[in-house]
């Protein structure tokens, strides 16, 4: 059967559908782990995982960083890709062979910013052949332990550190609900950027295994890694979908993120006043060529008396030159975004994982939407300047 390329996200979803329901009939996390070898202990696997069990159902391995297209990863019909981890033959139509697509491989499925639940979103398994000596989970814990180092430019990275020792380092059916080990496990607290590179560093001295043998120098790093784009995962309307959504002229667009957005690099966000890098930070051109003004500004629910911002959406609007928020016009629009950033980073919003261009096109009927029915509608929304 051919298979065609597919948006990671995509990818993900299909390989948490088709192996969420073996994974849950496993007996434990430890099926499948060999006897310890005697030799010391070796990295083999680097994840960059969500947090907990269930959330954005990504996990990207590190090392398995190789180019998605070279000559050993051809497959056809005839030579099947390798039965583990959801791979899977992508042939192009009309072509009788292909290459089998990884998804932990970052060039395929790029790391993903996690959702927070008790920390940061993420966590990141540093994946040994063996297990690792018990008492590490405690040097782990201390306030000062410098064994591994997650950091950004150099700067340290705040992170919970501990020792899994569970776990099989060569098999899991789905790394999230089941995640490989034995490991040790860092969650930062807060969450990872977009498009930022972190780096991991170990003391190689200090992370031996239950023999009391020490990590080689050589797989002390530095590791690097790069976190995925910033971009939206889903819009109310769904003005993302690959045909034309007609919205009402009192709608409001809201995009949800896989990031924080920084506020201030939307139109209009706080008052009347605008810069002229944000007033370009969105435009909208309407069919006959005319630039439309909008506003933007972090979502904040539509009960001004709880006012809770949500930095991974935002909400656009058409505006006057004041920012005052006025209906769409009945038309085609085109809106593209040319610099909106993630908080604490200076990428731009795109539209995936890879930092590909956004651009959207909606229509605008003439029905209005009734407010009793529709949270997204101008007379619902709660501006930052409704908040106490």
């Amino acid at each position: 059967m051919k298979r065609v390329r597919q948006h990671p996200r995509l990818i993900s979803c299909a390989w948490a559908a088709s192996v969420i329901a073996s994974s849950i009939a496993c007996d434990s996390v430890d099926d499948g782990h060999l006897e310890d070898p005697s030799t010391p202990p070796k990295l083999v696997r680097l994840l960059i995982q969500d947090e907990q069990p269930f959330g954005r159902f990504s996990a990207t391995d590190v090392l398995r960083d190789a180019d998605p297209q070279d000559a050993s990863n051809v497959c056809s019909e005839r030579n099947p890709c390798p039965a583990e981890l959801g791979q899977f033959c992508n042939i192009d139509a009309g072509a009788t062979t292909g290459f089998c697509i990884d998804p932990l491989n970052p060039r395929i499925t790029p790391p993903a910013i996690g959702i927070p639940v008790v920390y940061g979103g993420n966590q990141i398994r540093l994946v040994f052949d063996q297990g690792l000596a018990a008492a590490l989970d405690e040097q782990l814990q201390a306030e000062d332990d410098t064994t591994v180092m997650l950091t950004r430019d150099g700067a340290p990275i705040a992170a919970v550190k501990y020792l899994d020792n569970s776990g099989s380092p060569a098999y899991s059916a789905f790394p999230t609900l089941e995640p490989f080990g034995p490991a040790i496990v860092l969650k930062p607290l807060a969450p990872l950027v977009p498009s930022v590179t972190y780096a991991i560093n170990f003391d190689a001295k200090k992370v031996v295994d239950r023999d009391g043998q020490s990590l080689a120098v050589t797989d002390s790093g530095p590791y690097s890694f790069t976190m995925e784009g910033f971009y939206p995962m889903g819009a109310v309307p769904d003005v993302l979908s690959s045909t034309t959504t007609v919205i009402a002229p009192n709608s409001v667009l809201q995009f949800s993120l896989n990031a924080d957005v920084d506020e201030m690099t939307l139109p209009f966000s706080n008052s009347a006043t605008v810069s002229a890098t944000a007033l370009r930070a969105i435009k909208v051109m309407s069919e006959s060529g005319e630039t439309v003004l909008v506003r933007g500004w972090v979502d904040r629910g539509t009960d001004p008396s709880a006012c809770v911002p949500n930095g991974r959406a935002f909400n656009v609007v058409r505006s006057t030159s004041a920012g005052v928020a006025q209906e769409w016009a009945p038309g085609v629009y085109t809106m593209t975004f040319a610099s909106v950033e993630a908080a604490d980073s200076d990428t731009t919003l795109g539209s995936d994982a890879f930092g590909s261009p956004l651009a959207v096109t909606f229509s605008v009927g003439t029905d209005r939407a009734d407010p009793s029915e529709d949270p997204m509608v101008i007379e619902n929304m709660v501006l930052p300047e409704d908040c106490p």
